[in-house]
């Protein structure tokens, strides 16, 4: 959700400056992280699903896109609609406070499928990657949910630092060089955090916030955690 302010130092929606913020922050929304990450997880460590089939693991980028994307959605929609929240945009941080409670419930469900496989469980790959890709996502929504308390933390770049993180700390994992990938992402990212700074939807310290939160997140999930023998 994006956030076009009525203050006067957003730029007038005819200028190039306004169009390009827009862009990076409607593609590079932070919903449309976790369906990336698994879509390229998938396509550049192929020899970690090699067992599974094709129709498999497009099945769960679809149940991924839809619990991660479609189903907050449309929970945001229903709380507006019910008065619930004040805009679509969640412009304050009161009206964040539910939202996160829902997102984190669809991130926790995914979570644990992926964390607590079982004989019956086929919706999910059992891979430690994926598994810990999806926890560190769901921790990085706890901290931010908690740091929502003193400063309304940037989801996009929640987002954007949750892809690099995903990528530094599972580079050693890949077939392939990540080198180019991650010199994108970073570019991305960068754009990304610009666009809500022009935008005035957030400040520089709400910028750097949300990206350090989902650094730390994705450090948890695959280093430290895994180091003190829990969810290795």
């Amino acid at each position: 959700m994006n956030v076009v302010s009525n203050n006067p130092d957003v730029p007038a929606r005819n200028t190039l400056k306004y169009w390009f913020a827009r862009f990076f922050s409607n593609v590079f929304h932070p919903f449309f992280m976790p369906t990336l990450s698994t879509i390229l997880l998938f396509l550049c460590f192929p020899y970690r699903f090699a067992e599974y089939p094709q129709k498999a693991l497009v099945l769960s980028v679809g149940l991924v896109f839809a619990i991660t994307v479609i189903y907050p959605v449309l929970a945001i929609v229903i709380m507006y609609k019910m008065n619930m929240i004040q805009n679509v945009n969640l412009r304050n941080r009161k009206d964040r406070i539910i939202p996160y409670v829902v997102t984190l419930t669809f991130y926790t469900w995914i979570c644990y499928m992926a964390l607590v496989p079982t004989n019956n469980n086929t919706l999910f790959p059992n891979d430690f990657i994926f598994s810990h890709m999806m926890l560190a996502m769901t921790l990085s929504i706890i901290i931010a949910f908690v740091a929502n308390n003193f400063l309304k933390v940037s989801m996009h770049m929640l987002g954007q630092g949750g892809f690099i993180g995903f990528l530094l700390f599972t580079a050693k994992y890949a077939s392939y060089n990540f080198q180019w990938i991650f010199i994108i992402a970073l570019f991305v990212a960068g754009c990304v955090g610009s666009a809500r700074l022009i935008l005035k939807a957030h400040t520089l310290q709400e910028v750097i916030a949300g990206f350090s939160i989902a650094i730390i997140a994705e450090y948890m999930a695959f280093v430290l955690l895994p180091s003190w023998g829990i969810f290795s």
